[in-house]
């Protein structure tokens, strides 16, 4: 497989369709959760860019949010309609938590945000 460019990937991005982002769950209500939980999830990925790894806590200081919520938003960069970020896990030194690393695969923070990560998708079903 070739590797592509930031070039190849804008220009991908300008062919594809956004699709609207969806959260759902029992108790979502997209009249109250949806902004809320949207604006998590970008700050959350913007955070996690820095290819480190991080606790909830950490995020959760950084981010805003609870640690309940900071994980359920991790887990929503997991699903292909968020991108199918590959979110990495291990446990920490200290061995009583865990930390969490985001794997670069050249979506911004707006594309997430958008529901415009399809692209992220497509290049893991082809690695």
């Amino acid at each position: 497989m070739t590797e592509r460019t930031p070039e190849d990937v804008q220009r991908e991005l300008e062919l594809t369709p956004r699709k609207p982002i969806t959260f759902d769950g029992k108790t979502y209500d997209a009249d109250f959760d949806k902004e809320r939980l949207k604006t998590l999830l970008g700050r959350v990925f913007r955070f996690m860019l820095d290819n480190r790894w991080h606790t909830l806590p950490e995020i959760q200081r950084q981010c805003g949010g609870s640690e309940a919520s900071v994980s359920a938003r991790l887990r929503d960069l997991r699903k292909p309609r968020f991108g199918a970020h590959e979110i990495e896990r291990r446990r920490s030194v200290r061995g009583a938590l865990f930390e969490y690393r985001l794997k670069r695969c050249g979506c911004t923070p707006s594309q997430v945000a958008t529901g415009h990560s399809s692209l992220c998708v497509t290049r893991k079903e082809n690695e």
